[in-house]
């Protein structure tokens, strides 16, 4: 079977024709491996305590100098749930207590990689929930915030986003299906200006939208229904992207993830909320046609 990669179009089946499974996202396995490799011997000591209580006594016990026993810690972690793509806060406790500043913002970098991939994929599958369900009001199945700013602001300007899309695939070649990259050929470009120009979340919410919009349209081209896909799945497309780096760095860099809820609760109070977003999202429009022209 072909090689997927993070933004394949490649439909994701494995031989017994179900959907692939996707536990964790390759960016939190690769920090995981250099983060390992890295540990002294005071590092590792040190973890092997904090996991007390924790870990069963017989993992604890094993050589703590093999790479692979401190693995078999952190993969007992992930299969007791108290380390996931949702929760690294179990690291990010511990890194601190050995001085280990450089290892955290790392993992900050990756948790935000991840969250937003989280974003992505509640939208897709809320999307999907609600052709589903007859019809089903998008706003009235969300619970999280952020895909509910993203489903007003794709509400409130349909036409220009699907126009945008639509500039987008002819740009990309999205039409020839196979291995196109989704977020990371001219969008990445396009993305990259937008942060760069107006530095505000608004620029960062518009290109959420058009990046859920993307994946909207890969879950229908692999046609498989998006609610029978193993929770992970489109956090491991989207996170292992450049795109997904390049927003979680300017996330970080203007005040974390914790600000960023803060502007999107006061968006969604705002009676006139969105009219900033629209002007970005013009701007992408007028960029994408040039590229279209071009």
């Amino acid at each position: 079977m072909a090689t997927l990669t993070a933004t394949s179009r490649l439909k994701p089946v494995d031989k017994g024709g179900g959907v692939l499974k996707y536990q964790l996202p390759f960016v939190l396995k690769k920090f995981v491996i250099e983060w390992v490799r890295d540990l002294s011997i005071d590092d590792r000591a040190a973890f092997r305590f904090m996991c007390r209580y924790d870990v069963p006594e017989s993992r604890l016990s094993e050589n703590i100098e093999r790479d692979g026993n401190i693995f078999k810690l952190v993969e007992f972690l992930i299969q007791d749930g108290r380390l996931s793509v949702k929760d690294v806060s179990y690291l990010k406790r511990f890194l601190p207590t050995i001085g280990r500043e450089d290892w955290l913002q790392r993992l900050e970098k990756v948790e935000l990689r991840m969250f937003i991939g989280n974003i992505v994929e509640d939208y897709v599958k809320l999307k999907a929930f609600a052709r589903q369900d007859g019809g089903a009001s998008d706003a009235a199945c969300c619970c999280d915030i952020v895909v509910a700013l993203l489903v007003e602001t794709k509400t409130r300007n349909k036409c220009l986003i699907e126009e945008i899309l639509g500039h987008l695939s002819a740009v990309d070649g999205a039409d020839d299906g196979i291995d196109s990259d989704i977020v990371d050929g001219v969008f990445l470009r396009i993305c990259n200006k937008i942060m760069s120009s107006h530095r505000s979340w608004f620029g960062l919410v518009a290109c959420l939208v058009i990046i859920v919009g993307l994946y909207g349209s890969y879950s229908r081209y692999l046609g498989t229904p998006v609610d029978v896909a193993l929770d992970g799945y489109y956090v491991c497309a989207f996170s292992g992207t450049k795109t997904s780096q390049l927003l979680a760095e300017w996330i970080l860099e203007n005040g974390g993830r914790e600000t960023f809820q803060k502007f999107v609760r006061l968006q969604r109070r705002e009676l006139d909320s969105g009219s900033d977003i629209s002007e970005v999202l013009s701007e992408m429009r007028r960029i994408l046609q040039n590229c279209v022209a071009i």
